[in-house]
């Protein structure tokens, strides 16, 4: 009989949305709003010429069509999901749907908006200009504000934060839509991670290629 990371009644605070929102939406639902979730983080990126271009990264500076900005988390989604069905497979003595993996998966996602919404910030982008006039020579001059430094060091905290709360979701997705735990469980993650990273790297370079 398959299993199903359905939803598990529990209450329904802030707290617990933010660090385990599988509780409450899986399979079909979790994969809309993820969905949902990813494109608008794609769409807050193109605003700042900022690209979630791996897995796990996140920078702002090249500029690029609106559809590569929207591509690139739909691309980070599926290179992770791929390694984890198959270690899914390879792990769990349950048989799961491939709908809840996916779903969970593209909700994990959604801490993204985090650094999207902050790479806004205009101290940031003057800051950012600035590091690549000084260090890279690209770019003009530019005049930074009182406070810029602070705000940019704010906003790589905030980034760093992020990623580490988006790895904790995705392991927690996959712990739970595959019915897996424990010490293997995190090394077959690991890897995935490892290979999906790769994998979306590779992608991208091409799309962004293929974009120039």
């Amino acid at each position: 009989m398959a299993s199903s990371a359905a939803p598990v009644a529990s209450p329904r605070s802030i707290r617990s949305w933010l660090s385990n929102p599988f509780q409450y939406l899986a399979g079909g639902g979790a994969l809309a709003a993820g969905i949902v979730l990813m494109v608008g983080a794609g769409l807050l990126g193109s605003l700042s010429n900022s690209h979630f271009d791996g897995v796990l990264d996140f920078h702002t500076g090249a500029p690029a069509p609106r559809w590569l900005f929207l591509a690139e988390g739909l691309v980070d989604w599926v290179a992770l999901c791929l390694p984890l069905w198959l270690g899914g497979l390879l792990l769990s003595k349950r048989k799961f749907r491939a709908l809840d993996l996916v779903g969970t998966q593209a909700l994990a996602r959604f801490p993204t908006l985090v650094p999207a919404a902050l790479a806004l910030l205009p101290g940031y982008q003057r800051y950012g200009l600035y590091l690549q006039a000084r260090i890279l020579r690209v770019g003009p001059t530019v005049d930074l504000a009182t406070g810029d430094a602070v705000v940019f060091g704010f906003v790589t905290l905030a980034m760093l934060v992020a990623v580490v709360w988006m790895v904790v979701l995705m392991y927690r997705a996959f712990a739970l839509s595959c019915n897996v735990q424990g010490a293997r469980a995190i090394g077959v993650f690991s890897a995935a991670l490892l290979v999906g990273e790769v994998a979306s790297k590779l992608t991208i370079g091409a799309l962004l290629k293929a974009a120039v």
